[in-house]
């Protein structure tokens, strides 16, 4: 006989991977820019159509930024966005897509779920980030996980 049994456990979360397929790249503001970044070009981590940060969770500094670029990011996403838990080995611990932006990327609050809204500064600071959130993400979607690997 085999049993699925759900037992809470600790992880070694480290770092958010989020692969969002931005809509209109033209909503966030690069180096202060007045107009947007319209085709997507001037924004660090860009890989084809997604815009892929790697996050530390902790200090949330994105790990792959370019240094002296900041950005003021606004990116609808709606429900092409994946996101994924790793941890220090960088291994992936939790992983789910196709589903509402995570509020730890939303530091303005004003996102509903469909945005992603922050400030970065020149060493890739988020403003504002607040890691605890993610907690409340990994919980909400366990039902829709895609991979899970707890060591």
């Amino acid at each position: 006989m085999v049993l699925t049994v759900n037992v809470p456990q600790q992880i070694d979360a480290k770092f958010l991977v989020v692969r969002a397929g931005v809509q209109y790249w033209e909503d966030t503001l690069v180096n202060g820019e007045e107009e947007g970044d319209i085709d997507g070009k001037l924004i660090p981590c860009r890989v084809g159509e997604y815009w892929w940060p790697v996050i530390d969770v902790d200090s949330g500094v994105i790990t792959n930024w370019t240094p002296g670029v900041t950005a003021k990011v606004c990116y609808k996403i709606c429900e092409d966005g994946y996101y994924s838990v790793m941890n220090s080995l960088g291994k992936a611990i939790f992983g789910v897509g196709q589903c509402y932006v995570p509020n730890v990327l939303d530091t303005s609050g004003k996102g509903y779920g469909k945005h992603i809204i922050m400030s970065i500064d020149e060493t890739g600071k988020i403003a504002e980030w607040n890691g605890a959130l993610l907690q409340e993400f990994i919980e909400s979607n366990v039902d829709n996980l895609i991979s899970k690997e707890i060591q």
